[in-house]
């Protein structure tokens, strides 16, 4: 407290803020050393990234998820009218099973700017979706409004790669 004190000149305030700073971290690193030799070991976590922080206590991470809420609007015209026609049913997100060819990761998030996707690796990816021309097909993305880019999870980047190949027409 002594050297603290002397490093902040005096100052009370600017000395009990940088000990609170401290406190932490310092009890980590005595509980860390206590443990040298402990029948179990401690895990330390990682720090939280920002993206996957939430805004608010109610609020939601910067990922995101395909929230579907599509009308085809001559379908949904015609329904109006009471027009009959055939449907057929989609599995728009189909994210559950997709999550199941996911790795779970295991440690930090650690930044790949490479922009080669790694299959073996799990994660988030920043990507700027691409102008969705199909008013007779919903949009893999749901019914995002906002423009730009935004993040996006392993699984979610799974099913776009897997809607690109099924448009290429190149075989797999």
């Amino acid at each position: 407290m002594h050297e603290v004190l002397e490093e902040c000149t005096g100052d009370l305030a600017a000395a009990q803020a940088a000990l609170i700073k401290s406190a932490i971290p310092d009890v980590m690193a005595l509980f860390k050393a206590s443990r040298v030799g402990g029948r179990y070991e401690h895990s330390e976590f990682p720090p939280t990234a920002d993206v996957l922080r939430k805004r608010s206590q109610k609020g939601s991470d910067e990922i995101w998820e395909g929230r579907p809420k599509w009308r085809n609007p001559h379908v949904f015209q015609a329904a109006k009218k009471g027009e009959e026609f055939e449907v057929t049913a989609l599995d728009m997100n189909a994210a559950y099973l997709s999550a199941f060819k996911c790795w779970l990761p295991i440690g930090q998030l650690r930044e790949d700017t490479s922009g080669v996707h790694d299959r073996k690796k799990s994660g988030i990816h920043l990507l700027t979706p691409a102008e969705w021309e199909h008013t007779d097909l919903p949009n893999p993305l749901g019914n995002r409004m906002e423009p730009g880019e935004l993040w996006v999870s392993e699984s979610t980047l799974r099913l776009l790669l897997d809607c690109a190949r099924e448009a290429s027409p190149t075989p797999r």
